[in-house]
């Protein structure tokens, strides 16, 4: 039976108040922990994926750039460049303007007349 006393008195001191008490706090502290573990990684997790939107946004920039570096290399693309920006013409170019007749029918305007209007026509 002696052999048995020492367990005995571990369970005794672990279950004491004041172990309890230091058992509770240090779960406490560990869940503290683990809590501002994952808002910093969810924190994180947004920045990252604002940097990817980022990204993705100045790939498309570049590759906008690349084509207009493309086109600035040849003698049309600076032309047309100039004419975009500047809103400029050369010597001698006019406009015209184009303008399309309107179509209109007569079975139009007579379907926008009210249905009484050919009654009173009458009279």
């Amino acid at each position: 039976m002696t052999k048995f006393q020492p367990r005995r008195r571990f369970r005794d001191l672990l279950y004491t108040r004041l172990a309890v008490l230091v058992l509770l706090i240090l779960g406490l502290g560990l869940l503290r922990s683990v809590y501002l573990t994952w808002r910093r990684e969810r924190l994180s997790d947004s920045r990252r994926q604002t940097v990817l939107d980022q990204l993705t946004a100045l790939e498309g920039r570049q590759s906008q750039l690349t084509a207009d570096l493309d086109l600035l290399q040849t003698e049309r693309g600076v032309e047309a460049k100039i004419r975009q920006q500047f809103s400029v013409a050369k010597e001698g170019e006019k406009v015209l303007n184009v303008i399309l007749p309107l179509a209109t029918s007569s079975t139009s305007t007579e379907s926008s007349l009210p249905w009484w209007q050919p009654i009173r026509d009458l009279f």
